[in-house]
This record gives C-alpha cells, sequence and structure tokens, in this order.
C-alpha cells in the first residue's frame, strides 16, 4: 500500500492570509478617509476653532471630573452626582465643568427613598451667554439642580431624561430643554472671552426645567428619539473612533475566517 501524501495547506493559508489583509486595508483606509477630512476642509477654509456642546461631567472624590463614557453606556448608581454644562471649547479641549457643585444631600433632600430605585442628583449649567452659538435668540437659562429618581439599573441618559428634556440627533445630545435651540454641536469661532476664566454661580435647587419650545406640531421641541444614544460630543475624534472600531471588527472577523479555514482545511 503506497503512503498517503501529505497535504499541502499551504494553498488555503495564502487565500486566507490574503483576505485578511484585504479586510484589515479595507477597516485601514476606513480610519484614514475620515483622518483625511480635516486637512482637506483646512485645504478651502480655516478649521474651526471651537465647537458649542453639551459636556458630562461626574462628582468624583468631591470635585467635577469628566465623565469618560456617554450616559447610555454608564449605569446609574444611588447617592451619586451627575453635571451637564453647555460651553464653547476648542475642538481638541474637554470642556468646562458646571460652574456649581451642590451635594447629592443638598439636590435630593426632598426625594425620599423607594426600594427598587435610585436617586442621582443632576446639576444642569446652560452655560454663558459667551458660549451661545452665533444667532441664538435666547439668553442661557440659569443652573439649576435636581434629583432624578429611576429604576435600578437605568442607564445615565434615563436620568438626564428624568429631569430635562432631551433633544438628540444620530446619537449625539443636541439640546437640554431646547437650549441651544435647532443647532446641534455646531464649529463655532472661540472669542477672547470665551478663554476667559469662569465665575461661580448659584444652582437653584429644585427649580423647573424652562419650558421646551414647541414644534409646529404643538408637540416639545426636544422629545428624544428612538435611537438617542447621546455618545457625547461628535466631531472627528468621534468618527475615528468609530472607525477603529469598525476596522477591528474587520480584523476580527477575518482572523475568525482564517481560523475557521484551518480548522476545515482537508
Amino acid at each position: 500500500m503506497l503512503d498517503e501524501e501529505p497535504i499541502n495547506e499551504e494553498p488555503h493559508r495564502r487565500g486566507a492570509l490574503r483576505t485578511l489583509a484585504r479586510r484589515t486595508t479595507a477597516g485601514a483606509a476606513a480610519v484614514a478617509a475620515l483622518l483625511a477630512v480635516a486637512p482637506a476642509a483646512s485645504a478651502t477654509a480655516p478649521a474651526p476653532e471651537a465647537v458649542a456642546y453639551w459636556g458630562s461631567f461626574l462628582v468624583e472624590d468631591g470635585a467635577w471630573a469628566f465623565a469618560p463614557v456617554g450616559p447610555s453606556a454608564r449605569t446609574a448608581e444611588d447617592g451619586t452626582v451627575e453635571g451637564w454644562r453647555f460651553v464653547t471649547a476648542p475642538a481638541d479641549a474637554r470642556p468646562r465643568p458646571p460652574r456649581g457643585r451642590p451635594t447629592f444631600a443638598e439636590l435630593c433632600q426632598d426625594v425620599a427613598p423607594v426600594e427598587g430605585q435610585v436617586r442621582v442628583g443632576v446639576v444642569v449649567d446652560y452655560g454663558r451667554p459667551v458660549d451661545a452659538p452665533p444667532g441664538a435668540q435666547e439668553e442661557p437659562p440659569a443652573a439649576r439642580g435636581a434629583c432624578a429618581q429611576v429604576p435600578e439599573g437605568s442607564s445615565g441618559e434615563v436620568v438626564l431624561d428624568d429631569v430635562a428634556a432631551l433633544r438628540a440627533e444620530s446619537g449625539v445630545l443636541c439640546a437640554l430643554d431646547s437650549y441651544p435651540a435647532d443647532v446641534c454641536q455646531p464649529a463655532v469661532p472661540l472669542p477672547d472671552a470665551a478663554r476667559a476664566a469662569d465665575g461661580p454661580v448659584d444652582v437653584a435647587l429644585g427649580a423647573p426645567a424652562p419650558q421646551a419650545a414647541a414644534g409646529a406640531d404643538g408637540a416639545a421641541a426636544d422629545a428624544p428619539g428612538p435611537d438617542s444614544l447621546l455618545a457625547g460630543p461628535a466631531g472627528l475624534a468621534g468618527a475615528v473612533a468609530v472607525a477603529l472600531a469598525l476596522a477591528a471588527g474587520l480584523s476580527a472577523g477575518a482572523a475568525r475566517a482564517l481560523r475557521r479555514r484551518r480548522r476545515s482545511a482537508p
């Protein structure tokens, strides 16, 4: 009986590696395309100096800390304090925190604990007049504090929705209580006044939310859409993160395909 010839797996490996290379290259191309947005735009127009948007914060060790993830990606914890501040900030810098920091006891002193629910103090700082987007007709409302009470396991988005009217577009928070109206994280100039240091403000505890603007059909303009994710500030950095995730997913898929090919090779 003749000895069987060993099976040559090299053609299968080469084919799988070519597939892996093509898919990884596609992901890298997506990242490169997004990275090229800013230089391409700057060839015809100056890059925006700043972005006007709502920044998200958490109280940690008695001070405001920039929230590392968007509210839909974090779980509400009883006894914590969250803050939101509308600000004009350089595109490559973190926004300024709320200008007041009431304690949880101050924010939730009038809200009794309920089994199966959590209480979260929330500070909403609508910012300074200088932070208002160009063309804004309204004055920023006064900063206010509230206490959200939501079921255990709720996301930070549910917390915010409990105390404010939200407007989101493509998973990005655009407005709280109709401020600002119409625009969503616009690119804006950065005047010297916007660079000036903040002064503290009083946070009105338990103050009602400003009246949300009504749309043409009479409904509140800030009702969140079903795809609301509130992922945080939009911009090139967020787009690159999405592209990197896409590239990682493509590479992981290609790697799985390579393993399947090796297992199924005759």
